[in-house]
């Protein structure tokens, strides 16, 4: 990553040993690339537990003077506090800049419904990618894109005659095919956890198990005290993934036939009876393994 793009994420320990070795690679990487770090345009962000004169001698040896608590990596905070809100108001923030000038408020409705989709409500999507929003600031998006919506130049809160509940249904049924921001950003949340789930050799999904969920499935993993708001917002996605997914049955081996939701039907996707005195727990053993069909009799 260092010696490819300009952001850069280094992880290290907060003592003197790291950043005597961060010292080494930065000062080779300038003298092969004949490019010298920025140090003024450089942060540090330390964990909570980091204690005070660990941070100033951490920041002494490697000259920078800035923490990161408030900046941003690729385009998204690098920390979030107890105040979601407030963490992402900088996208608020540009969803207004975007639709509150006074040519904006002269297009055609026409016009208007392009600016919405095209713009307006493709600016949170990146950070949907990542992070739950909050259903409060979704809102409060569609509220300020609503206003703009019916608004005029000589009328700033004029009636809206229609709800944003009836704009967000498709054109096929009586609305304007608006995004619902909040199911969208859920949407965007559970595709990170179907990633996960398909794709379970990958750093990022590789990462999370070791740290969040070493002895279980991702199906299976809850929310707890100290986890990341990243990976507390896959699990709002992974809650998504559990209201529609089902297992597809191939030799069954790896399929609970009490707990899994394995039986496509629409009225529950698992067994509903109780498990009692049963002994067996996998779909293999319904399955006849000389014929590969049901076993009809042990069913």
């Amino acid at each position: 990553h260092l010696l490819f793009a300009d952001d850069s994420l280094l992880l290290l320990e907060a003592n003197a040993n790291s950043a005597h070795e961060l010292n080494q690679i930065l000062n080779v990487y300038e003298a092969f690339s004949g490019q010298v770090i920025n140090k003024e345009k450089s942060a540090i962000l330390f964990s909570k537990n980091t204690k005070r004169e660990d941070k100033e001698e951490l920041m002494n040896q490697l000259n920078i003077a800035t923490e990161g608590f408030s900046g941003k990596y690729l385009g998204l905070p690098c920390y979030i506090g107890k105040s979601k809100s407030k963490a992402f108001e900088y996208i608020k923030e540009r969803v207004w800049k975007r639709i509150q000038g006074g040519k904006e408020k002269m297009l055609s409705k026409a016009g208007k419904e392009i600016l919405i989709k095209a713009v307006a409500q493709a600016i949170p999507v990146y950070a949907m990618a990542c992070f739950d929003l909050t259903k409060y600031l979704c809102d409060d998006i569609s509220s300020m894109i609503g206003k703009f919506w019916w608004s005029q130049m000589d009328k700033e809160n004029k009636i809206h005659w229609v709800g944003w509940d009836k704009l967000t249904k498709p054109k096929k049924d009586g609305g304007l095919g608006f995004r619902d921001l909040y199911s969208f950003n859920l949407a965007m949340l559970a595709r990170q956890a179907w990633r996960m789930l398909q794709s379970p050799a990958s750093l990022c999904a590789q990462v999370f198990v070791a740290k969040y969920y070493p002895n279980q499935n991702l199906l299976q993993a809850r929310p707890r005290d100290g986890i990341s708001y990243s990976w507390r917002s896959i699990l709002k996605g992974v809650q998504v993934l559990q209201s529609g997914i089902i297992w597809r049955v191939g030799d069954g081996c790896t399929i609970n036939i009490w707990s899994d939701p394995w039986l496509p039907r629409g009225i529950s996707r698992s067994v509903t009876s109780q498990q009692g005195s049963h002994v067996i727990t996998k779909v293999s053993d319904l399955i006849d393994s000389t014929s590969g069909t049901w076993d009809i009799q042990l069913l």
